[in-house]
């Protein structure tokens, strides 16, 4: 009758299989000939999965939140690779350095997931002509925090969208539209 609840990270374990055909003469280590490989539960998930299979109530609250199973894999994808989209997604690269049009990108100073490098390494994939790229401080806003999600919460209604829009409207002026 009691409900269990599980705090912490929610993984996704990846396990290579394959046998091992003989030692490497470099190292001593195994040289393995891949075969497949398994997706398993990890972290506060698995926790929570063992105690439910055991007839447990749970709730398991976690970073990760309710992400469909694809988005999961592509952003694990993503994540594995030195520059996150544009060698993770095949075509990514390829598509940033097409673009024709043009491209505002805003980073938040106080962004968890996506620091500021790595936005503008993905910003620099564009062609130079196409983007402006603006570093946004959420106190120059009057804003304690804006964070990854933030911009899309209603405290950014009135602070933060109108830069947008009075961007998208600078644009459309120039370009006669």
């Amino acid at each position: 009758s009691r409900r269990i609840t599980v705090l912490g990270d929610v993984m996704l374990d990846r396990f290579m299989i394959g046998r091992v055909s003989r030692m490497s003469p470099e190292a001593p280590v195994p040289v393995v000939v891949f075969d497949h490989e398994e997706f398993r539960l990890g972290g506060a998930a698995n926790v929570a999965h063992n105690l439910r299979a055991l007839g447990g109530a749970v709730d398991l609250i976690g970073v990760v939140g309710n992400v469909p199973t694809g988005a999961m894999f592509q952003w694990r994808r993503w994540c594995l690779t030195p520059d996150y989209i544009l060698s993770g997604e095949p075509g990514a690269r390829a598509a940033y350095a097409s673009a024709d049009f043009p491209v505002l990108g805003l980073t938040f100073e106080d962004d968890e997931l996506l620091l500021e490098d790595g936005a503008l390494m993905l910003h620099a994939a564009y062609p130079k002509e196409c983007v402006e790229y603006r570093l946004i401080v959420p106190a120059q806003f009057g804003l304690k925090r804006v964070g990854h999600f933030g911009f899309f919460k209603s405290q950014s209604d009135a602070t933060l969208w109108p830069l947008v829009t009075k961007w998208i409207e600078e644009k459309v002026t120039c370009l006669g539209a």
